[in-house]
């Protein structure tokens, strides 16, 4: 079976979600850091979620069946919302830990030069991946891979925070790890509620924001079109399924009547790729 170029980009991105969760859990641990422990269970969360859209890209690219006649687009959209709950669980753990550290004993920290050094390089890694997926999500129209460089996106602007919490600490201000700890959670739930609303849009079918207009206004342009009704829009997975009935004149022959839709077909998909 060949693998798609959104399979290949999401593998990709697994394996670089890999090394980084390693890195950043492994120097968490060891320096005792929050800051860093908690970029390292945010790009856990990444992990998770690139492997989620790895499989729901691969689901929703099944051509449709009998139980889904307009096939299985939207395993990517319940990718994206899966993704945003992990994210918010996450941010509720790093709270209650920052929260304890605040008020209760605050354990020692061991920044080092060294796990500042890895800090630095996970931060190359976030950039290259993030990269690579916005790309791609543009140019396939798949919210899972756009959810997975929002992720990317999150985790290079959280771990630059925990590197400059990291140096301050190293230089003797403990207090910025907690800091650089919240800020991360507010990064984090942030996108998370940002991801969770435009999914939850789509899952329940809200018509994406001017596309009716824009599909009225190119109706009007086609001669013999008289009247324009019943425009529905929805959006599943990759593709915008567009459902509308034009009225013509009765005395009309249907062949003439035929290609004004197939005209106004054809318009459509000229403006709203993959429709």
């Amino acid at each position: 079976m060949t693998t798609s170029p959104k399979e290949k980009i999401a593998l990709s991105s697994i394996f670089a979600s890999l090394i980084v969760a390693s890195l950043k859990l492994t120097t968490g641990v060891i320096t005792n850091s929050l800051g860093i422990i908690s970029e390292g269970l945010h790009s856990t969360i990444d992990l998770i979620a690139v492997s989620t859209t790895y499989f729901a890209i691969k689901k929703a690219e099944s051509p449709p069946d009998q139980d889904h006649q307009y096939g299985h687009g939207k395993a990517e959209n319940l990718a994206s919302l899966l993704e945003s709950i992990l994210l918010l669980i996450i941010t509720i753990w790093i709270f209650y830990e920052a929260f304890e550290r605040i008020y209760g004993n605050e354990p020692s920290l061991s920044v080092n030069l060294p796990s500042i050094v890895v800090i630095a390089t996970t931060i190359v890694i976030d950039i290259t991946r993030f990269r690579a997926l916005s790309s791609a999500s543009k140019e396939y129209r798949s919210p899972a891979l756009e959810a997975a460089s929002l992720h990317f996106s999150t985790d290079f602007l959280s771990t630059t925070i925990v590197l400059m919490g990291s140096i301050i600490v190293y230089f003797g201000v403990k207090f910025a790890d907690i800091v650089a700890a919240l800020l991360v959670a507010i990064i984090i739930i942030s996108i998370a509620f940002k991801l969770a609303y435009k999914s939850i849009n789509i899952l329940m079918d809200k018509a994406p924001v001017g596309l009716p207009q824009l599909i009225r206004n190119e109706a009007e342009k086609i001669d013999g079109i008289e009247k324009i009704d019943q425009i529905r829009v929805r959006e599943s997975g990759s593709k915008i399924f567009v459902d509308l009935i034009i009225y013509v004149d009765k005395l009309l022959p249907l062949g003439a009547a035929h290609k004004i839709s197939e005209e106004l077909s054809r318009r459509i998909t000229s403006i709203i790729p993959n429709s």
